[in-house]
């Protein structure tokens, strides 16, 4: 298990991870960093460094949870960022994996079962959209883990991984696979956040 610091380079952060990507573009830390740390990128966007760090660690490090930090997280601080990860789910991860389904789908010349998995996952969409526009629209975030949400995402890419028949396009596919990876691993983990983090918070207030 990695635990990064402040000091890391944000580079060698997304190196080491991948996956640190989805989670830099929540506090706007985009592509193109140079050599500049993490500390270095939170002074610049004016974050809170050690919400910043804890956040990533915990999304990148399933068995990781510092109970120190969290027990500093203030609930406006956290609301922020579920409701920034909200949107990033809406307006990207989501529409990025449709997209890619229908590619699969058009380029595929025998579909399979994948429109069956296209109506799983648009159903799916359907119910994350709807939690997701609920929080944004009140402002705030309601007391739910949404696990039952990532139990759907990890269902829908046990169906790809076990299940896909057909004679599909194996370069687009693996693009739909890898996209669905990516949003469960994220949805796993900030329902873990929420779990651990947002509902403590809730009940005590």
């Amino acid at each position: 298990m990695k635990i990064f610091s402040l000091h890391h380079k944000l580079a060698d952060i997304i190196f080491h991870n991948p996956a640190a990507i989805t989670v830099l573009n929540r506090f706007n830390i985009r592509l193109g960093v140079g050599n500049e740390t993490l500390e270095q990128a939170c002074s610049r966007l004016q974050l809170d460094a050690p919400f910043v760090e804890a956040i990533l660690n915990i999304s990148l490090n399933e068995d990781y949870f510092p109970e120190r930090a969290v027990k500093t997280f203030t609930l406006p601080l956290l609301n922020d960022y579920l409701l920034d990860t909200d949107r990033y789910y809406t307006q990207l991860m989501l529409p990025n994996i449709a997209r890619h389904l229908d590619s699969l789908i058009t380029h595929s010349r025998d579909g399979g079962n994948l429109e069956l998995l296209r109506k799983f996952f648009g159903d799916l969409r359907q119910e994350l959209t709807k939690r997701a526009e609920a929080e944004l629209n009140a402002g705030k975030c309601e007391a739910d883990d949404w696990q039952p949400v990532a139990d759907s995402i990890s269902d829908l890419l046990s169906f790809f991984v076990v299940h896909l028949r057909g004679n599909y396009n194996e370069n687009l596919c693996n693009a739909v696979v890898s996209a669905i990876f990516t949003l469960d691993h994220d949805l796993r983990q900030t329902a873990r956040i929420r779990r651990q983090a947002l509902l403590p918070l809730l009940n005590h207030d």
